[in-house]
């Protein structure tokens, strides 16, 4: 055989493998003709070595079955240091994990299925107490749920896992309890779902816990999370049959915090407290009508909000739309930036589903509460190419914030993607951008329909008051687009 060196390794001498012990079947006189039986060389290999191998398949399951190969294979399955199972009965896991040799696994997973009565909660605590006596590092239960859980209402008990610094549990609407003393020692990530828990109960215990993930069916009105240790966080909550109207509370105390997601499914109003004065990363999302509790006038409300900490500083996106079917909102979107500790944010990412609704009231909100914003990024999604503002609130204060006096004073650059030439809205709120930013340098835009003469001329109209600053159009200098053909006469097109 040659190596990829270049070198060439010679078979070894018979001498040699019988005085290292490598078994050799014996060969037929007419073994140089290819009839013989070849040496099984893989079998022949320290158990040790095969254990290693078997490890690789990573399934319990399959290990066992190479036991069919050999009889050099049999029996290694409970050798493995990584153990797998699923798709098997409580009783039987018992059994199985009864004969796991190992007292110290280095990961144990085990899932199980729903059968047609379901799985008790003692069943589930018999399964804790016999992963627990294997000691595993990294720790996944999986239980899945049904309408045969009879006893479903019943809290199972989670054992304290001392080794464990990876733990991942989904017990499907289940709540569980702890022992009278101990804790999680080296728990270090700990994922919690579809479970019904409170974490004031068991964070106490965990005294390194640096994440946690939770996605949870959350039957407390009020949920405090307090951790000394959390580096990360994230927080899910499942929409729970029969909820009320009462707002739902999120305490977050936690100093060494970093990352904190949070995505709301409930049908209620949520309100989050956060005290968390390292965070340099947020994220939430409100994926329920009644859940978006922050917004401004009768539809505009907060579908999501986002904030990352960069070199240019705290860069916060917001997802805005108009939603009719909005119930009325709680807070508006300046006291929940201030809330949150947001108002220095130097970068603004704002993307409107505005649904054919004028939108430049929203835009000069926001402004005059970011007052330190550097960096403004539009990006407006619309369905249609041409279309008219609806006759509604915001037409009529559309006039208002046209001849509004705001300044920019800090804002150097502005970028809008979706803007309509076509439309006197648009166009007046560029106008108003761009006048009221003293220090702007740059200023790029990107069109949904084709810039026509026309509706170029109306941009150098606008650009023109300011030839110091760099204008781009579809990614082209305003410049460029100087040449074009007259605008020709556009047939009136009825909207529904």
């Amino acid at each position: 055989m040659e190596l990829r060196s270049g070198r060439r390794l010679g078979s070894p001498p018979q001498g040699d493998a019988r005085r290292r012990g490598r078994p050799l079947r014996r060969r037929s006189d007419d073994d140089h003709g290819g009839g013989g039986e070849e040496e099984d060389r893989v079998s022949s290999l320290p158990t040790a070595l095969l254990v290693q191998i078997l490890s690789g398949l990573g399934s319990t399951r399959e290990a066992a079955r190479t036991g069919v190969l050999s009889t050099q294979w049999r029996g290694l399955w409970p050798e493995l240091r990584r153990q797998s199972f699923s798709g098997v009965d409580p009783d039987t896991l018992l059994r199985l994990l009864g004969q796991v040799a190992r007292r110290e696994l280095d990961r144990l997973e085990i899932r199980v299925p729903a059968g047609d009565t379901g799985v008790t909660s003692g069943q589930i605590t018999s399964l804790l107490r016999a992963a627990e006596d294997r000691s595993p590092a990294e720790f996944i239960l999986d239980v899945a749920g049904g309408d045969g859980d009879g006893d479903g209402d019943l809290p199972f008990e989670l054992p304290v896992f001392a080794r464990a610094t990876s733990m991942e549990l989904q017990v499907w609407r289940r709540s569980f309890t702890l022992p009278a003393a101990g804790e999680f020692p080296k728990l270090d990530r700990l994922i919690l779902s579809l479970c019904c828990v409170d974490p004031a109960g068991f964070l106490p215990r965990c005294p390194r816990l640096r994440v946690l993930n939770m996605c949870c069916y959350w039957v407390q009105n009020e949920v405090t999370i307090s951790s000394g240790s959390l580096h990360e966080l994230v927080l899910k909550d499942a929409p729970f049959p029969n909820e009320d109207a009462t707002p739902q509370i999120v305490n977050i105390v936690a100093p060494e915090l970093k990352k904190f997601k949070l995505q709301s499914c409930v049908n209620r109003e949520l309100i989050v407290s956060l005290q968390a004065p390292k965070v340099e990363e947020l994220y939430f999302k409100y994926c329920a009508t009644k859940c978006r509790s922050v917004g401004c006038g009768g539809y505009w409300r907060l579908l999501s909000l986002a904030m990352a900490t960069e070199c240019c500083g705290r860069v916060l996106s917001m997802e805005i739309l108009a939603d009719h079917g909005a119930y009325p909102a709680k807070r508006s979107f300046a006291q929940e930036i201030a809330r949150l500790g947001l108002t220095d944010s130097s970068v603004l990412n704002l993307g409107l589903q505005a649904e054919g609704h004028a939108y430049g009231s929203i835009v000069l909100h926001l402004l005059e509460t970011l007052t330190c914003i550097q960096r403004l990024q539009v990006v407006l999604q619309r369905n249609m190419v041409y279309f008219r503002y609806r006759d509604n609130e915001h037409n009529n204060q559309h006039y208002n914030w046209k001849y509004q006096q705001i300044s920019l004073t800090n804002i150097k650059e502005i970028a809008i993607d979706g803007l309509n030439v076509a439309s006197d809205h648009d166009m007046d709120l560029l106008e108003l951008l761009f006048t009221s930013a003293p220090v702007l340098q740059v200023v790029r835009i990107r069109l949904i329909v084709v810039v026509s003469r026309g509706g170029c001329a109306r941009l150098n109209a606008i650009f023109g008051a300011n030839a110091s600053v760099r204008c781009y159009v579809n990614g082209r200098p305003l410049k460029q687009l100087q040449n074009l053909p007259p605008d020709r006469p556009r047939r009136s097109k009825r909207m529904g």
